[in-house]
């Protein structure tokens, strides 16, 4: 029958051919070379920091160390470290927020 394959498991979900791992760190190794700059630019254009953007950017690719070879390469890796260094630089600011709130409200306010 038609349309039934969308059904079936993807080949994703089976296990993972035992050089699965090299693979992995291969798509690792691309995507630094070829993604890093814009992965960096992209992040640093939404949030107006540089310094924020490369630490974001790092934390994603070290994730990506640790879930690319379990999980499986994405079919845009660019596309996933942008949006997982986004997703880091959004924590890392509400990080910082929620740091720096409750101390500011708590300190007295003088009057000139």
């Amino acid at each position: 029958m038609r349309g039934l394959e969308s059904l079936q498991p993807s080949a994703r979900s089976a296990a993972p051919p035992v050089g699965y791992l090299i693979d992995a760190q291969d798509a690792l190794t691309r995507a630094h070379r070829d993604e890093w700059a814009r992965v960096v630019a992209t992040t640093a254009r939404r949030f107006g920091n540089l310094d924020t953007a490369e630490d974001a950017a790092a934390e994603a690719f070290a994730i990506a160390t640790e879930r690319w070879p379990v999980d499986g390469i994405p079919p845009n890796p660019g596309a996933w470290l942008t949006t997982t260094a986004s997703r880091k630089a959004i924590d890392g600011i509400r990080r910082e927020s929620s740091r720096e709130g409750p101390v500011s409200r708590n300190l007295p306010v003088s009057k000139p």
